[in-house]
């Protein structure tokens, strides 16, 4: 019988939130789970103090970082964040929207 494995994205907008987006991915690099089935998509939109450098410092090929115009508007963050669901290369089992400082278990 062949093994099943759900694949996991997350979607993390951000804006000016460089305290807080470290204890967010490490939260999810921490899960037991096959780093191949966990993909993480931050998208800053315009961060001024120092949030996209931070998300630089990140280093895997499962991450991917967008930047798109600033805005300060949830509505419009989330609606560009829906343009990059779905990942590289494939379908995803579950795709979960956290924001920075959110962790998860």
């Amino acid at each position: 019988m062949e093994e099943l494995n759900a694949r996991i994205q997350f979607l993390i907008p951000t804006l000016n939130q460089a305290d807080e987006i470290g204890r967010t991915i490490d939260s999810i690099k921490q899960l037991n789970y096959k780093e191949s089935d966990v993909y993480i998509c931050a998208t800053d939109f315009g961060s001024t103090d120092g949030t996209l450098e931070k998300l630089f410092s990140y280093d895997s090929r499962n991450f991917s970082i967008y930047q798109s115009k600033t805005t300060k508007s949830r509505r419009l963050m989330m609606e560009c964040l829906a343009r990059y669901a779905g990942g590289p290369g494939g379908k995803y089992s579950f795709m979960f929207v956290l924001y920075p400082g959110d962790t998860i278990y």
